[in-house]
């Protein structure tokens, strides 16, 4: 009795110390530990929730002969949400995006079943950034001179729809630590060629990968006056009914679906795009049901679980400035107007929001207008 008092009693302190070390390690990058039961009576000692919605549920397991039971259990969790979102047709559960058992052992290792066992005593923190990733585990294995590290935290895991204008570019830079790549389209429009290299080059200075994709079948089949040539565009105000006519039909679909292969095909889980409220009125593929079930389709028709992140579909352009103004972004390295001139025409809707948000951000507006 004294001796299974003691494993029991060892055990709990053993648990503790993971919950100590954990929290003060999460904490110093901006991520939390708590314990997780949640309302489908699912539990597991403790969960790590990073900044960007990715977590990892993770197991304390003292002896090496109860780490096949943690694993064990970390595995029937992570099948529980899978059923559980085979089910369900409205609210998914994300599923985790790491199994982790903690040990008292002093080797850490990947199971052929993908789950990490990892000694208590390798636990490190290292602020190191490269273009890739920032990593939050540095493990090192005593008695040995081997270095396992487990990208968990701000690892750059999204694509971004990037085309060189100020709402892209205010969320280019708002998500950079998240993006791994960014995705400019050519379709054919008036402006593509005055935006896209702006694009390139705020990908760049950032040091993202950036990569233009013609979508030359648009411009050939679809009717928009954005495809039509400059005469073409209408002049006034966005709340006009005119400015409709500057519909390019599903054209952020198109570009969620290329951008969602893309995603698989790299391993990424989460496509960005800068939507916003003020395109909600007239442009029916930037409102928030159609980049809900945008993200549903991606999230239930990917082995990743891919999400679309719209961040600022529920803000005005003038709140997106205000966000820019914050990060310090020279907005007259960024194209708006449809008319694709020289210079931006200052007429067209576009250029009118343009101005009214800078206004109202209280940025100085350094935009060559012709007018």
């Amino acid at each position: 009795m004294k001796c299974i008092f003691f494993a029991k009693t060892f055990g709990f302190i053993f648990e503790c110390m993971c919950l100590r070390d954990l929290r003060a390690y999460s904490q110093a990058l901006g991520s939390s530990i708590e314990y997780y039961h949640d309302r489908y009576d699912l539990k597991a000692d403790f969960v790590l929730h990073l900044h960007n919605g990715r977590y990892a549920l993770i197991e304390c397991k003292l002896g090496s002969r109860e780490i096949e039971k943690g694993a064990e259990h970390l595995l029937e969790l992570r099948n529980l949400v899978r059923q559980y979102n085979e089910k369900e047709k409205q609210m998914l559960i994300r599923e985790p995006d790491l199994l982790i058992v903690l040990t008292g052992g002093n080797m850490a290792f990947t199971r052929d079943d993908g789950v990490k066992v990892i000694p208590l005593g390798c636990l490190k923190t290292k602020n190191y950034i490269n273009k890739y990733s920032k990593i939050f585990l540095l493990l090192r294995l005593p008695y040995s001179k081997i270095i396992i590290t487990f990208v968990i935290n701000m690892k750059k895991d999204g694509v971004i729809i990037v085309s060189g204008g100020m709402d892209s570019i205010t969320l280019l830079y708002d998500k950079q630590d998240e993006i791994a790549l960014g995705l400019s389209f050519d379709y054919g429009s008036n402006h593509n060629a005055k935006e896209i290299p702006y694009a390139a080059m705020h990908c760049k200075k950032l040091g993202i990968e950036h990569i233009s994709i013609p979508l030359d079948f648009m411009h050939k089949y679809f009717k928009s006056s954005l495809l039509e040539g400059a005469d073409a565009i209408p002049e006034g105000h966005y709340s006009d009914s005119n400015m409709k006519s500057t519909v390019v039909p599903f054209r952020n679909g198109i570009m969620l679906a290329i951008a969602c292969g893309i995603a698989e095909s790299r391993n990424l889980h989460k496509i960005f795009i800068a939507n916003h409220s003020g395109d909600h009125a007239i442009y029916p593929d930037c409102r928030k049901d159609f980049i809900d079930a945008m993200s549903k389709a991606t999230y239930n028709g990917t082995y990743e679980n891919i999400i679309v992140d719209a961040p600022y579909t529920n803000i005005t352009k003038s709140e997106i400035a205000t966000i820019g103004k914050r990060l310090g972004i020279d907005y007259s390295q960024t194209w708006s107007c449809y008319k694709g001139g020289d210079k931006h025409c200052g007429k067209c809707g576009t250029c009118i929001e343009r101005k009214e948000a800078l206004r109202d951000a209280g940025i100085e507006d350094n935009t060559e207008y012709e007018q």
